[in-house]
């Protein structure tokens, strides 16, 4: 499972500190996709928060495969 969401704000990783925080969260956010993960909430908290990037590499590239 991968969720982006900020670091801070209403909706965010620092509001979903506790279990309950983060059934309701899906609950209203993802309805339908929570019937479909059983072990979401073990999932949630067994795996690390991280950044999102991205990577440029225009205009170093070569035959658009190498970078």
């Amino acid at each position: 499972m991968h969720i982006v969401l900020p670091f801070e704000g209403e909706k965010s990783f620092a509001n979903l500190t506790t279990r309950e925080q983060v059934k309701k969260f899906f609950d209203e956010e993802f309805s339908t996709a929570v019937p479909l993960m059983p072990t979401l909430l073990d999932d949630f908290f067994a795996n690390p928060t991280s950044s999102l990037v991205t990577v440029k590499c225009f205009p170093w590239t070569f035959d658009d495969k190498i970078a």
